[in-house]
């Protein structure tokens, strides 16, 4: 019987050490840099004149996720003509020069640039440009952002 005592008690400890080993690791997990912006969590531009806000639309049928741009006044500069389906991992992010980037794991990875002669946001493909990744997508889809 006592034997059986010690037993339970080193298993009700290790048991208890790998649950804190693996709360540990899921919050850590969870914590994502500053330029990552979420539905829950906006995310503002390196130089402070930018908010990217993401949306997203719950319907059964066609769930998805899109993107707004706001300047310091909270107004809006850019909305996304893009959806991006909620079923795929998707990244929206601040990258250098002010540039917003999307990874949708769907249809690629973009990024927009402000063109304030143009006043305008540009879209550009990322497979199509010469312009390096931000260093998250690098690290999240590492054969995807070579550069």
């Amino acid at each position: 019987m006592n034997k059986t005592i010690v037993y339970l008690k080193k298993l009700f400890y290790n048991l208890l050490v790998l649950l804190i080993v693996l709360t540990s690791c899921q919050e850590k997990a969870m914590v994502l840099p500053a330029e990552v912006a979420t539905v829950e969590k906006p995310a503002i531009s390196p130089s402070g004149k930018y908010t990217l806000v993401i949306e997203s639309n719950e319907n059964p049928d066609l769930p998805y996720r899109k993107f707004k741009i706001l300047d310091q006044e909270q107004n809006i500069l850019y909305t996304s003509d893009e959806q991006f389906d909620i079923r795929h991992t998707t990244y929206f992010l601040w990258g250098a020069d002010d540039r917003v980037w999307v990874y949708s794991g769907d249809i690629g990875t973009f990024f927009w640039e402000n063109e304030p002669d143009k006043k305008k946001w540009q879209r550009h493909v990322y497979a199509r440009s010469d312009v390096p990744a931000p260093s998250y997508l690098k690290e999240q889809r590492p054969r995807l952002h070579q550069r």
